[in-house]
């Protein structure tokens, strides 16, 4: 049975008005004991107790109370609004989903719509109470917001039992828990470096801090350190797990240990192995250690509040919060990495080039209206089934890395759009098609986006579009930096074309991109926005290269491919010996030929497409000959003809 919107509503705000802000013994500082004292907002985000981006179904809290089901967003409910902040990414897809009746949408990064912490500032009354649960809010925001209701004399509390929980218990809807499987080892052919040997890493710049203690908390870091990875979310080949590293006892990690095989066990020879409830006890006892001898502990900027608060209620001196080594460490990948995402990134090209092959035979229309010869149809969804398939049939092939968006005409215009059986729509000739997949191998992690035309002549707006789109994505693939360069300072040079004209796109440039982890990682990106824990781009870090244009109602338009940034040889050195770097593309699946407009483009830029072409085409032959892929060797062919 599920809830109406109305009562799932009333029923947390009842919570509300008798809610503790306390903490649970274990977990940090204590704020006030005895009956409720109210509180006149609360706050749902859409992480876990990890920040993780995406979730298991258990920790869906937010999905739940508000209906919206984009991975990124915050709800606020005080006793007579609610609200819910996304970015641009997801403000059309939060017009649909969202109950207008109860819901507002709030714009993130898009005047006059405030920041979260200032909206609650301005708008709850003086000496309020803003409640949320500990374990579900980042160190760093906590006191940002903090401060900001503080300058009101309101104050943001830690409300250990969970509301939404409660509802969500007395709603009697399902609550799907997440699968309790098994961990495995990730062998040392793709990892290319043994735990041991990240430990010592680890531990050498922890003497460089001078810190007793780093405590882990982000999956997918902890996952790349121990060499282990599972599938505790899906999609993201992670399990549930903190890890703390002792500047001079053996390493702790906690975790379920139901899901430990023998030969799992036999790989953490030397790890101290412990439940996963007891973190907050033993790193309690742990900091208390850390208190009396005056040494540091180490913790990443996305640490929750309830981790951070076991130092901070102590001696809030001695917590250093900073970008853990293991977060660098994963994003710079060593060469076994590197040569394991190209190669993946050749078969992955041969299932989605074989997708769009089967699209292209089925539903191209020539200048005289002639259909393909085929009368197979396809819709969003089946298409996507397919796409899912044939990844699937390549070697080494484990999951998807996310939910496959495969959206036509209108829908592709959804930035992070996934068809249900009440979207879905047919694929014909006459719109374009969107569609951004990835798949998780043992090689690796793929994400890639192509936009197609099955017309030969598409609309003139739509190549227009199409081609400015591509003249950013090229700026970006040629762009020649120093190391160390911040993302943010170079997100423009996939806008310029686009900005020219009057136009650009409401989501980042380029994410970093996890190696058999997960499909989006820090601390690297390219983006309009700042991050204040950005670090700047590094010889083998990975990451996308996707500028797009979308028009609301009509299509969508984006080109992504993966890039690893390698050292470049320049004609002159400066006095520092500063590095330069340079992308070097990984993704193999030719473009959209129907949609580029040759006249827009230098010499250079049609040099860099030809150059591309080819380099699809010498990649992804070999493998399809090998598979017998006949037709595919021919649409390719085509596809990568010079321009």
């Amino acid at each position: 049975m599920k809830l109406p919107m109305d009562i799932k509503l009333a029923r947390l705000r009842e919570l509300m008005k008798t809610a503790s802000p306390t903490l649970s013994k274990g977990q940090g500082d204590q704020e006030s004991g005895g009956g409720g004292v109210g509180l006149s907002a609360y706050v749902v985000p859409s992480e876990d107790a990890h920040q993780s981006e995406y979730t298991a179904a258990p920790h869906k809290r937010r999905q739940f109370i508000s209906g919206f089901t984009g991975s990124a967003a915050t709800a606020v409910i005080t006793m007579d609004k609610a609200l819910l902040w996304t970015d641009g990414r997801y403000f059309l897809q939060a017009e649909k989903e969202l109950d207008p009746d109860h819901w507002q949408l709030m714009k993130m990064n898009t005047p006059p719509f405030p920041e979260i912490h200032k909206w609650l500032a301005d708008n709850c009354s003086r000496g309020s109470y803003v409640g949320i649960d500990p374990t579900l809010i980042s160190e760093n925001t906590w006191q940002k917001w903090g401060k900001e209701l503080a300058t009101r004399e309101s104050k943001l509390v830690p409300v250990s039992q969970n509301l939404v929980d409660m509802v969500w218990a007395e709603a009697a809807e399902e609550r799907l828990a997440y699968e309790e499987k098994e961990l495995f080892v990730y062998p040392l052919q793709y990892a290319g470096e043994k735990w041991e040997g990240k430990v010592d890493r680890v531990k050498a710049q922890m003497e460089e801090e001078k810190c007793e203690l780093l405590v882990v908390s982000e999956l997918d870091e902890i996952a790349w350190l121990f060499n282990l990875r599972g599938s505790d979310i899906e999609f993201n080949p992670v399990f549930f797990a903190y890890a703390i590293i002792s500047a001079n006892q053996n390493p702790l990690l906690f975790v379920n240990q139901s899901k430990l095989t023998s030969e799992v066990k036999q790989h953490l020879e030397g790890v101290v192995l412990k439940p996963y409830e007891e973190v907050f006890t033993v790193l309690d006892e742990m900091v208390q250690k850390c208190v009396e001898q005056k040494l540091k502990v180490w913790m990443g900027p996305q640490v929750s509040h309830a981790l951070a608060s076991t130092v901070t209620g102590k001696d809030e001196k001695l917590l250093l919060v900073k970008n853990t080594p293991t977060k660098m460490l994963k994003a710079i990948k060593n060469e076994c990495e590197v040569e394991c995402m190209r190669q993946v990134h050749i078969k992955d090209g041969i299932a989605l080039c074989e997708y769009l092959r089967i699209l292209h035979t089925n539903l191209c229309r020539s200048s005289t209206g002639t259909e393909g010869s085929s009368k197979k149809e396809f819709t969003e969804i089946s298409g996507s089934d397919m796409l899912d398939g044939l990844r699937s049939q390549q070697e080494g092939f484990i999951s998807l890395s996310f939910d496959t968006i495969s959206g036509s005409g209108p829908n592709g215009a959804v930035i992070h759009y996934k068809a249900s059986p009440h979207t879905d729509r047919k694929l014909c000739a006459d719109e374009l098609y969107l569609v951004d997949s990835g798949g998780q191998y043992w090689e690796g992690t793929t994400d890639v986006t192509r936009t197609v035309s099955f017309l030969s002549s598409p609309p003139p707006k739509q190549v227009e579009t199409y081609t400015l789109v591509l003249k950013g994505h090229i700026a970006l693939a040629e762009l020649v930096i120093p190391e160390g360069v911040i993302g943010y300072k170079i997100d423009c040079v996939a806008r310029s074309a686009l900005w020219e004209i009057g136009l650009d796109y409401q989501h980042g440039t380029g994410h970093g991109v996890g190696a058999f982890l997960n499909v989006h990682e820090g601390p690297q990106g390219i983006s309009y926005r700042t991050n204040a824990h950005e670090e700047g781009l590094r010889e083998n870090m990975i990451l996308s290269n996707e500028p797009g244009y979308y028009e609301s109602g009509q299509f969508g338009i984006r080109i992504e491919s993966l890039m690893v940034y390698r050292k470049h040889v320049t004609k002159y050195t400066l006095h520092e010996g500063k590095k330069f770097l340079k992308p070097e593309t990984i993704t193999c699946v030719p473009l959209c030929r129907q949609l580029i407009d040759k006249s827009m483009l230098s010499d250079k830029e049609v040099n860099w497409v030809n150059d591309y072409h080819q380099f699809c085409w010498d990649k992804l032959t070999p493998l399809a000959e090998k598979q017998g892929k006949t037709e595919l060797i021919e649409w390719l062919k085509k596809q990568t003809q010079p321009l």
